[in-house]
């Protein structure tokens, strides 16, 4: 069977480079408002169903 590939995967690879550049430091408030100044919108939605 094949896996389904994960649409947000960019997503989730750009978050924890952010939460790695600030040593683990950074909780989902800080890393939400991180990404909106990367210029990532609409992630509140992707953050809740998790």
């Amino acid at each position: 069977m094949m896996k389904k590939e994960n649409p947000d995967q960019a997503l989730e690879v750009t978050i924890q480079s952010i939460f790695h550049e600030h040593n683990g430091n950074y909780g989902y408030r800080r890393i939400k408002l991180e990404l909106r100044n990367r210029g990532m919108k609409s992630i509140t939605r992707r953050f809740n169903a998790s």
